[in-house]
């Protein structure tokens, strides 16, 4: 009786008492094998494998299980870089990992998956006169430098939150120290005095919670106190952010899509220049995800042949491997951020047995070509503990120009 093994990894203990644990894909290979146990759990990572394996014996559901893991996780790896064994970073917990848990006297596993797309659309507008003569359109904008620039390119091209964060915050200090150069002994009074000057150019509202009854004391409170205080300052006894904790998340991605959207109004109105907008209305994208996705099949196959995610070219299943096809629930939007749906599947212990492992997870087309994998690849085997097999499959859909609402770690 066991839970199983990925690749060479097992998933429980050596008397087979953890019923918890999970698998976070890593930014790059560690290089050697370790393994270590801290605070009840074991974490182990793989020479050549972008994955840790984390099991214990904490959590009665889902959502409980992943925060015990990714937590002992991120505290392990943390270990093994200080002793010199090895520098890894897991990347996108959230979208990409598998978990499991106890559920009666057998385990249920989850595998949840996120695909995320980029739209962009563009238009060109011609006006015309009474006499159907095109009128010329207004010059562009001579090109110019500001350091604000710097900053927010910065921030929008990061893969880590709080980088991203700490980035556009930065940005929005440029461009008020040029609205208001700083003449106070105290950087707090400063920012104060700065944000009432702004707020002539463009309110301040936006930048704050809806509905507060005073928001230049909640932005100082919270968007700077907190959130740029506690992302600058590690000082114990004091509030931080401490990277990669998921808990926090939502709070700092809420708090830099208010940064950013005000940080760019404030320069399009000081510079007088127009940040261009583009991308898919969110009810559209919902009603063509919703139209795609009940043609296509959740499953997972023991196909082990070498899938090239990079490749123009379709995989298909090889010719002799198994499929097992899902048993699928309805297509929902997610409450948990816009632009984003999520299906999900499940099959019982018996139809797992047909498959010598599982090597891809995805979506399939009737054909049994794989239209969206997980990145699990090195082949999850499964024990006789694991009762129940899920897939949650997520589709996101990021506006290219708008504020970043997504990020890797």
């Amino acid at each position: 009786m066991s839970v199983g093994r990925y690749a060479n990894i097992p998933l429980q203990d050596n008397l087979d008492k953890d019923r918890n644990g999970a698998i976070f894909l890593l930014r790059k290979e560690p290089v050697q094998d370790v393994a270590i146990k801290m605070a009840g759990w074991t974490v182990e990572v793989s020479r050549g494998l972008k994955a840790v394996v984390v099991h214990g014996s904490k959590g009665n559901t889902f959502e409980d299980t992943f925060d015990h893991a990714l937590l002992a996780a991120n505290n392990g790896l943390d270990y093994m870089s200080f002793r010199g064994q090895c520098d890894v970073a897991i990347a996108s917990a959230f979208d990409d990992c598998i978990v499991w848990w106890p559920e009666s006297s057998r385990v249920v596993m989850r595998t949840q998956m996120t695909h995320t797309s980029v739209s962009h659309s563009s238009a060109t507008v011609v006006a015309m006169d009474s006499t159907g003569r095109e009128i010329p359109q207004a010059p562009a904008p001579t090109p110019l430098q500001h350091d604000a620039f710097r900053y927010l390119r910065m921030s929008r091209t990061s893969e880590y939150l709080y980088d991203s964060h700490r980035n556009m915050f930065l940005a929005l200090e440029s461009i008020l120290s040029e609205i208001h150069p700083r003449t106070e002994k105290g950087e707090r009074l400063w920012f104060r005095n700065a944000l009432r000057e702004a707020h002539k150019i463009e309110p301040m509202d936006t930048l704050a919670a809806p509905n507060v009854s005073n928001p230049l004391n909640w932005i100082c409170n919270n968007l700077y106190s907190n959130e740029r205080s506690g992302l600058m300052h590690a000082k114990s006894k004091s509030s931080y952010h401490l990277p990669q904790d998921h808990r926090k998340r939502e709070r700092i991605e809420s708090s830099l899509r208010r940064l950013s959207n005000y940080t760019i109004s404030l320069l399009e109105k000081q510079l007088g220049i127009t940040h261009n907008s583009s991308g898919l209305a969110q009810p559209g994208w919902e009603m063509m995800m919703k139209g795609f996705l009940p043609k296509m099949r959740l499953a997972i196959t023991d196909d082990q042949t070498k899938l090239e995610i990079d490749s123009d070219a379709q995989p298909s299943t090889a010719v002799g491997s198994s499929v097992v096809v899902l048993n699928q629930g309805p297509v929902v939007a997610d409450g948990s951020e816009p632009f984003m749906i999520t299906t999900m599947g499940d099959c019982s212990r018996g139809d797992l047995e047909q498959l010598k492992g599982v090597y891809k997870i995805g979506l399939f087309s009737e054909d049994n070509d794989l239209m969206i994998a997980a990145e699990f690849f090195a082949g999850l085997h499964l024990g006789d503990d694991v009762d129940r097999f899920e897939v949650k499959l997520g589709m996101r859909n990021v506006n290219s120009t708008g504020p970043r609402s997504h990020f890797s770690a």
